[in-house]
């Protein structure tokens, strides 16, 4: 350390400014941290690592879509709710594992001119009758809060199992997770995606003393691709026949909204590669999490805070000890490294927001440059104005306190420092003027014996010695004399 620092008092000062800022630094990473990160940076670096980090589409889940060619072949929509009875009838006889009917169905078809809803009776039949079916429920505001609102009576009793289709969207609109239960009054409702992956029953009894809508069990999805990874018929194709029976065989079926005029589409983490995703290919992802085990945890306060922390204390013991070059090196290496580690961290399932110390690590190092400089300038500007205030070996045309009038601390420093280069110029020209008045050939060597300084009357005799050339010899010292 001695070597790096020219006095105990210069020493003192880099000590107290890299505590000063080790304190700052440590606080910022770690408050950041604990507030999980920065919101915005870690939403769109999560974003891209989610991204970049897909999988293969399970071969067990089927979408049927409702999209652009079966409404120009079906008409527009609704359809009626025959139509659905007879997709569910079909695919029920290729027995799949569960069949996901993501339509609204809240309220009854609209009654015939005898008043009868034969559509509706007859998609009960098929649902009572077929595969598990899982039908959606959405909620709606009466006025005292949130309450769900289910499929028309009839229908609800004869699906297997009902489930909800909340999705949550982040402060940027973007959806990331989604609560697996959801719930009033003790009343919990399982997502939609749940249902089919467990066959849950349509609601579980618990507590029933809270009044106001809760949700709980939040998995952020684990997306397995982008909008069209995975399988997807054509809803008319299934109807008409068109694709053998044994393609749905033991597996999960989702039948939902694809076509761009009628779907709920949000954007996701994926959207940056085909824009928004459909609700049914949301609720596809989700399955397939579920099935695979694959969701995204997000880590503790304390857990941020220390992934936070870390990096950024090893920055700092390393700019105290280390050289700038090597600091500056030490501190990317670092900031790639936590990168790397939070994205690795999330491939495992868990994310850590890494911007808390990738801020604090490309902030710390400018401070401590800055605060170094800072310091070796006040050190060399004290040391030349204390050399200004000495004695002065030769006579000066000011006085010695006239820079102590410059306010502007800068310019007291820049003024001492031109006083004592000027002060070396001239005690160096007396030297040599002196050397040169002596009486007698003079030379001044250092201890090894190489000439310094020469005056004229040893340039004039050793000149006619042929075997020493003093030029030679003055250039040689020079050149290797420190100081140039």
């Amino acid at each position: 350390m001695k070597s790096r620092w020219l006095s105990p008092w210069l020493r003192r000062l880099a000590l107290r400014e890299w505590l000063a800022l080790f304190i700052a630094m440590l606080l910022l990473a770690g408050g950041l941290g604990w507030l999980n990160g920065l919101g915005r940076i870690d939403q769109t670096l999560y974003d891209q690592f989610v991204a970049a980090h897909g999988r293969p589409a399970r071969d067990d889940i089927i979408i049927v879509a409702i999209d652009d060619y079966s409404l120009a072949e079906l008409g527009r929509w609704p359809w009626p709710r025959a139509l659905h009875a007879q997709l569910i009838d079909r695919l029920s006889k290729a027995r799949p594992r569960a069949i996901g009917l993501d339509v609204i169905l809240s309220e009854p078809e609209q009654a015939q001119a005898d008043g009868g809803r034969p559509g509706d009776r007859a998609l009960a039949r098929a649902l009572a009758a077929g595969t598990d079916a899982v039908l959606p429920l959405t909620t709606t505001d009466n006025g005292a809060g949130l309450v769900a609102k289910p499929p028309i009576a009839e229908l609800a009793g004869a699906a297997h199992a009902l489930g909800h289709i909340d999705l949550e969207q982040d402060n940027d609109g973007v959806v990331r997770s989604v609560f697996l239960r959801e719930g009033r009054g003790g009343v919990w409702w399982p997502h939609f995606a749940l249902a089919l992956a467990g066959a849950q029953p349509t609601a579980s009894a618990t507590n029933r003393s809270s009044r106001n809508w809760q949700r709980t069990d939040q998995m952020h999805i684990a997306f397995a691709g982008n909008s069209g990874h995975f399988k997807s018929i054509p809803y008319v194709s299934v109807l008409r026949g068109e694709v053998a029976d044994q393609f749905f065989t033991d597996k999960y079926v989702l039948v939902g909204a694809t076509a761009p005029g009628m779907t709920d589409s949000y954007p996701t983490p994926m959207s940056g590669q085909s824009g928004a995703m459909s609700g049914i290919e949301i609720n596809a992802n989700i399955l397939a999490g579920l099935l695979d085990h694959q969701a995204i945890t997000l880590a503790q306060p304390w857990q941020t805070a220390c992934f936070s922390v870390l990096p950024v204390l090893i920055a700092l013991i390393g700019y105290f000890f280390l050289s700038p070059r090597k600091a500056l090196l030490m501190g990317a290496a670092l900031l790639l490294l936590t990168v790397a580690l939070s994205y690795l961290a999330l491939r495992d399932g868990i994310w850590i927001a890494p911007s808390a110390a990738v801020i604090a690590l490309a902030v710390s190092y400018p401070l401590w440059s800055w605060r170094r400089l800072e310091a070796a300038i006040a050190y060399l500007g004290q040391e030349f104005i204390r050399l200004d205030r000495e004695p002065h070996l030769l006579p000066e045309a000011a006085p010695a306190g006239a820079d102590e009038q410059i306010e502007d601390v800068l310019e007291r420093r820049i003024s001492a420092m031109k006083n004592a280069a000027r002060r070396v110029r001239d005690l160096r020209q007396f030297v040599s003027d002196s050397l040169d008045n002596l009486p007698d050939a003079t030379l001044v060597t250092d201890t090894e014996g190489r000439v310094l300084l020469a005056n004229r009357h040893a340039h004039h005799y050793l000149s006619r010695l042929p075997a020493y050339d003093l030029a030679s010899a003055l250039a040689d010292s020079k050149s290797e004399s420190p100081c140039g």
